[in-house]
């Protein structure tokens, strides 16, 4: 499943938008282009929908030079609804229109935590999103922190494992979530505060037969 997200793209100063394009035109996917295209009509003004219309084109002839490729759909297509900026029913109505197979969902606060998601209602989403032809590809359990502060970390491992749980039930077996920026010396102390962390979720995760994934960044390909 591949995650498409596009974020902080309002603006023409022309920065965003060449961003945006390079991704476009890389891909040379058209459902890809579309879906860039509805999420851009929600978030850019007009002049910049105006220049990213044109890109859409060249992605448009690009993938129409390749259509037989058949490399080009192993993967289908998530997205992750909160792109859209919409209520969740509607941002999910709006993946299935757009064609994709997949969604991802923040899990973190307000109404699709766990705290607020009752059986019922996570019983009343998941047949929402399979009425709507898609699936649920990942939780992002990104709750801002990361897991490197110790005496926080008690709260932050017991939501993340809530998080697992909701996954659970909403039928997908991964969470996604941002650690902090991991310290190039494996003495620091802050790395054996992140590492027991991502051992115990890694560790609980397993045990439901799910997979915690961690995001990060920053770092250089060596502290990896």
């Amino acid at each position: 499943m591949c995650i498409v997200s596009v974020w902080n793209i309002k603006g023409s100063d022309g920065f965003d938008m060449k961003c945006l394009s390079y991704l476009i035109l890389d891909i040379k996917n058209l459902k890809i282009a579309i879906l860039l295209y509805y999420i851009a009509q929600k978030c850019l003004d007009f002049s910049t929908i105006i220049l990213y219309n044109k890109v859409k084109e060249k992605a448009r002839e690009a993938f129409e030079k390749r259509k037989d490729d058949a490399n080009m759909y192993k993967f289908p297509i998530g997205v992750i609804i909160d792109s859209f900026r919409l209520p969740t029913r509607e941002a999910i109505k709006a993946a299935a229109d757009i064609g994709a197979k997949g969604i991802q969902m923040y899990s973190t606060n307000g109404e699709n935590s766990p705290e607020n998601l009752t059986p019922e209602k996570r019983r009343e989403l998941l047949k929402y999103v399979k009425d709507n032809g898609l699936v649920f590809s990942a939780l992002c359990g990104d709750l801002g922190q990361g897991f490197g502060h110790k005496e926080k970390n008690p709260v932050l491992v017991e939501k993340s494992k809530r998080i697992l749980d909701l996954a659970k039930e909403l039928e997908t077996d991964i969470v996604t979530t941002h650690i902090g920026v991991v310290p190039a010396d494996h003495n620091h102390d802050r790395f054996k505060v992140m590492q027991e962390a991502c051992f115990e979720l890694s560790s609980y995760a397993d045990s439901i037969g799910s997979h915690f994934a961690i995001e990060t960044g920053p770092e250089t390909s060596a502290v990896l």
